[in-house]
């Protein structure tokens, strides 16, 4: 049974023939790199540091040594990319260390303003990484997991977040793309689904971890940034409407992919970070060689 992702759509919608080329050819050579390795290794520590605040206590959160917990699972995280990335160097020691520091600025942070970010008064955890698997058509499910999920028990809501690393803070042009609100949009849905939960009674939230502040600004800065993106019914039901969309274009009756000659979209914003970006899988590459 194949499962839907919200990266795979994201795929799919940013460009139908790369989503072919890793999900049906399985034409996958991205081992990683830094920001991935790091974003993975700070999940790891800052959702270790949520557990114990709320199963065990703050104070004992507090006396994590979250520095040398992040250092740890960066190497983690290093080997494994190097393995994917055919056993080759290809993080320098210079941006480990930069990334571990800025890391630490972060965790920091968050240590000193725990209150503000994760209180304990009316606030309970309910999961950290649940895995959502919900049954979809075609013999399809969609699959996510949600990196922390709370509960307000004074308003009864259920907060569902997503922990995100960032160089700097979120600009307007991020927040309003489509393609990053979807992921929470579907999040809170298929939750509710899932756990028979009214739909009314879950926020979701963007939980942005930032790397790197501006220099000599003229406004207070913070290491956090919370961004509760629009996920009202009628949002959320144009977000199903692209997964029904993408069901029809890319799986037969029986959750089978469709094997053809997907188009690619071409658009710049998909082009930027996609790998198969000018190779032979990509027909611009073709096209240039063409030429």
């Amino acid at each position: 049974m194949n499962k839907i992702s919200y990266s795979q759509l994201k795929t799919y919608l940013e460009c139908p023939k790369a989503w072919e080329n890793k999900y049906i050819r399985k034409i996958d050579d991205f081992g990683g790199n830094i920001f991935t390795i790091f974003g993975s290794a700070i999940h790891t520590v800052v959702e270790e540091w949520v557990r114990t605040i709320y199963n065990v206590s703050a104070k004992k959160a507090n006396e994590l040594d979250l520095s040398s917990m992040l250092k740890d699972n960066l190497k983690i995280e290093y080997k494994k990319a190097k393995l994917k990335n055919g056993d080759k160097k290809f993080v320098t020691g210079a941006e480990l260390a930069e990334f571990w520091k800025d890391g630490v600025e972060i965790l920091d942070f968050l240590k000193k303003k725990r209150g503000r970010y994760f209180p304990k008064k009316h606030i309970e955890l309910i999961d950290i990484e649940l895995e959502l698997d919900t049954d979809l058509e075609n013999d399809l499910k969609f699959r996510g997991f949600v990196d922390v999920i709370l509960r307000d028990t004074l308003r009864n809501k259920i907060i569902i977040i997503d922990l995100k690393t960032s160089t700097r803070t979120w600009q307007k042009k991020k927040k309003q793309d489509d393609l990053v609100r979807m992921q929470l949009g579907l999040y809170k849905y298929y939750y509710a689904k899932q756990f028979n939960v009214d739909i009314k009674d879950i926020e979701v939230q963007f939980f942005i971890m930032k790397r790197k502040l501006y220099e000599n600004s003229d406004y207070p800065q913070t290491r956090i940034q919370q961004f509760d993106p629009p996920s009202s019914q009628r949002t959320i039901n144009k977000y199903l409407k692209q997964i029904d969309e993408f069901i029809k274009d890319g799986f037969d009756e029986s959750g089978d992919y469709i094997d053809k000659d997907y188009p690619a979209s071409g658009l710049p914003s998909a082009c930027k970070w996609c790998q198969y970006h000018l190779t032979k899988h990509c027909p611009k590459f073709k096209q240039k060689r063409g030429k």
